[in-house]
């Protein structure tokens, strides 16, 4: 089995505790958490799974095909734990609730600013075409048209 983080493939590792997986998915402190043990070096690892990393496991089904598995909504970097020998394990968590809430709290306030600033813009815009238009009477007429249709 292969994890892939951020485009970079690792292969799966025995988990040090032979009774767990080395992919596993548990509750702690009210986040849901994957865990993966992968064979690399710590730099590496801690570079590639972080904040947002995109995350997909790859496993080889029957037929020799590769089925692939989207994990990208384990977007929160967690603990990364280096055995020593060439194993890591690495905890990558769900965003909670309010976390998700203050994210889409965050993204309506740009969206309000960026339509702020788009507004201000077209007003601007719009004074200078008027600005423009005063100076000829043809135009002048024109934005007056414009200007009523409203």
């Amino acid at each position: 089995m292969t994890i892939v983080a951020n485009g970079n493939p690792y292969m799966e590792a025995v988990y040090p505790i032979p009774a767990e997986p080395s992919i596993f998915e548990k509750k702690r402190n009210g986040r849901e958490v994957i865990r993966f043990t992968v064979l690399g070096k710590y730099a590496d690892v801690a570079a590639d799974f972080v904040d947002n990393a995109r995350i997909i496991i790859q496993d080889n089904t029957d037929n020799n095909a590769i089925a692939e598995y989207d994990k990208s909504e384990f977007s929160v970097a967690g603990d990364i734990v280096d055995h020593r020998d060439g194993r890591i394990t690495v905890y990558m968590g769900k965003p909670t609730e309010e976390e998700k809430e203050k994210a889409h709290s965050a993204e309506l306030e740009q969206a309000m600013k960026d339509w702020k600033a788009a507004a201000e813009t077209a007003e601007q815009q719009l004074r200078a075409i008027r600005a423009e238009a005063a100076k000829d009477e043809k135009l002048r007429g024109i934005v007056d048209k414009i200007v009523e249709a409203k």
